[in-house]
């Protein structure tokens, strides 16, 4: 049986990706905007809460050591702002430890609903956490993509490439291509997206392309067309 040449598959059935990083390629490295939640509590007051990976990943799981930045800005119109790193995730929540430890709950959708503990601002201060909050995002759970990361990979002459998909809670992709391990040419690029039911259409530097999820895994298309990629599910 003849071997499936799949780094061709990649740049010629799916152009977009080869458009996209002819187009982006900054001379290698990863590069990650934070993952942003906001929510507001009962009185009024904003929490936006910024995390940001201390290591390149493209499924972006919030993992123990990544940076966060947590502002509130109250009714009144004051900003304190609280910094540290992440102490641990389980899924649904985040754990962020200090002088102080507080929790963050985080939906499937990508929302975050409740803030619990003893929150240590940077001027050394500390404030009660709100507990249940309401989220700004408009409308989460209409967007399945949201939070999502999506990972397709193919071997040849025993080298295994991949391209990864991951999609923001604020309608921005990420799209990685390289290999496995990693290698100093991988990189990526971002754009945006618009979801109608289960299918996004993709937009980067104008080159338009679809992604629909069945199930477990995603079905992406590119701007020309052609032979579709499955991809499956990695966060």
């Amino acid at each position: 049986m003849a071997k499936k040449n799949f780094w061709p598959v990649i740049l010629t059935t799916v152009l977009v990706f080869g458009l996209w990083f002819t187009a982006c390629d900054t001379g290698g490295g990863e590069k990650y905007d934070p993952v942003v939640y906001t929510s507001k509590d009962a009185s009024g007051n904003t929490y936006k809460l910024s995390i940001t990976k201390n290591t390149g990943k493209v499924a972006f799981t919030p993992a123990n050591g990544d940076n966060y930045t947590l502002t509130i800005t109250y009714a009144n119109g004051t900003t304190k702002t609280s910094t540290g790193t992440v102490a641990s995730y389980s899924g649904t929540e985040l754990v962020f430890a200090g002088a102080t430890s507080f929790t963050v709950t985080i939906t499937s959708s990508g929302t975050m609903t409740k803030i619990e503990g003893t929150i240590t601002l940077d001027d050394n201060t500390t404030v009660a956490a709100p507990g249940a909050v309401t989220p700004q995002q408009s409308n989460p759970a209409a967007n399945p993509f949201a939070g999502t990361s999506w990972e397709w990979k193919g071997t040849e002459d025993g080298e295994t490439y991949r391209m990864t998909l991951s999609f923001g809670t604020d309608n921005t992709v990420t799209a990685l291509q390289g290999m496995i391990p990693p290698s100093p040419n991988d990189f990526t690029v971002k754009g945006t997206y618009t979801v109608s039911g289960n299918t996004a259409t993709i937009t980067v530097d104008g080159q338009i392309s679809t992604a629909t999820i069945s199930g477990n895994v995603l079905i992406f298309i590119g701007v020309t067309g052609g032979e579709p990629l499955t991809f499956t599910r990695v966060n």
